[in-house]
């Protein structure tokens, strides 16, 4: 989860999860469900999430973010999308401990395909990408 330093200069930075009812954060609607993503945590072993509100609502990931680097707003997505505003200071990471982990990612093709170029080039991208991160040992989170 992510905010810019200005959000946090004249809003605070909140605590725990449930502060967030508190703050102003930029929701993402699904495309094709047209739902509102409800912010994942985790405390301790137990998994539960957040209704957040907001007055901006976007279907775009890069919209989001530049709202954010604006300091309209928190946002919530993956650390690999951030990593180079989190480098540069212009977005700073909050509410850390209560974010969910994964292993990574994963991309799925059928066994023929495992020889063509196109996806041989893929992978090499993605994964010289992650060994280059700042924030690799984090990479897998979302924030």
């Amino acid at each position: 989860m992510l905010g810019a330093p200005s959000y946090f200069a004249a809003h605070g930075r909140p605590r725990t999860p449930e502060e967030l009812t508190r703050h102003e954060c930029i929701r993402y609607r699904f495309l094709t469900a047209g739902s509102i993503y409800r912010w994942e945590f985790v405390r301790g072993r137990r998994e539960f999430s957040v209704e957040v509100r907001g007055g901006v609502t976007v279907n775009d990931g890069a919209l989001m973010m530049t709202l954010a680097l604006k300091g309209m707003g928190l946002i919530y997505t993956a650390d690999l999308f951030a990593d180079r505003e989190v480098a540069a200071g212009q977005l700073e990471s909050v509410l850390h401990e209560f974010l969910p982990t994964s292993p990574g990612l994963f991309l799925y093709f059928p066994a023929r395909t495992q020889v063509q170029p196109k996806l041989r080039a893929l992978i090499d991208m993605v994964t010289e990408k992650r060994q280059r991160s700042p924030r690799r040992a984090s990479a897998g989170s979302v924030s």
